[in-house]
């Protein structure tokens, strides 16, 4: 695989993760029947994350390296909080008791709050991974002009 198609595939799986994330920003709402949460948690703030996400991907297409590494330290956190989320799991049982009784909701939280961020994780972690193998640092170098 030649250096163009692997920043290609990652711009890809990037991309992928981000409308991943949108949609579930947009869906989780309507699960999660909570009138607490204002308009700015439930649709601004994932909009502004959304375009934050996107401009990174710009720019990794784009081949700035600084991008490239901000995105690997984010991913880095991302991680560390799924992790933790997963393994700190009891209060996701609390808020299925405090939502509803019915199945649906305790899939709709499972989905949410494990499977969807593994699924996003491990997308970053492919494309992450093709954008730092050793022969995409020569693609990275800045231009000398």
């Amino acid at each position: 695989m030649t250096n163009e198609q692997k920043l290609k595939y990652a711009v890809v799986l990037l991309s992928i993760d981000l409308i991943v994330g949108l949609l579930a920003a947009v869906i989780s709402p309507h699960y999660f029947h909570d009138t607490a949460s204002s308009v700015v948690s439930k649709f601004l703030f994932p909009l502004a994350d959304a375009l934050i996400f996107a401009f990174f991907i710009w720019q990794i297409a784009l081949k700035q390296n600084w991008a490239r590494i901000v995105s690997l330290i984010i991913f880095i956190v991302l991680l560390v909080v799924t992790v933790f989320s997963i393994a700190f799991s009891h209060s996701i049982t609390a808020m299925t008791e405090s939502i509803s009784n019915h199945a649906a909701s305790q899939h709709a939280i499972m989905l949410f709050a494990f499977i969807i961020p593994a699924i996003q994780r491990l997308l970053e972690a492919v494309a992450l991974f093709l954008l730092f193998t050793k022969s995409m640092n020569v693609v990275f170098q800045k231009q000398k002009s």
